[in-house]
């Protein structure tokens, strides 16, 4: 049988992050806040285009296994694999 999962996580600045002199790019223009992610990313590529993160790191992973008993592999039997990858934020014109 094969297990698949996939986990993403965001980097984003609200505006309350932000304090007292370091406000002033985002003030003036020169950078900007980041709007809260939804819960769930359905479409990453869309939320890079739209400029809703700083960064994103992604991890995917598929392990198969002829058992799997109590949240633990008893006989990985045919491979495993996982893949990191990093999307930025699209540039601003």
């Amino acid at each position: 049988m094969r297990y698949e999962n996939s986990i993403t996580s965001l980097s984003w600045i609200p505006s309350e992050a932000i304090q007292g002199t370091t406000r002033l790019p985002f003030e003036v223009g020169m950078a900007h806040y980041d709007p809260p992610p939804p819960e769930t990313v359905k479409d990453l590529e869309a939320l890079r285009d739209a400029d809703r993160f700083r960064f994103a790191n992604v991890l995917d992973a598929w392990v198969e296994a002829d058992q799997l008993e109590r949240g633990a592999l008893d006989e990985l039997s045919k491979g495993h694999r996982r893949e990191g990858r990093r999307r930025t934020k699209s540039a601003r014109d």
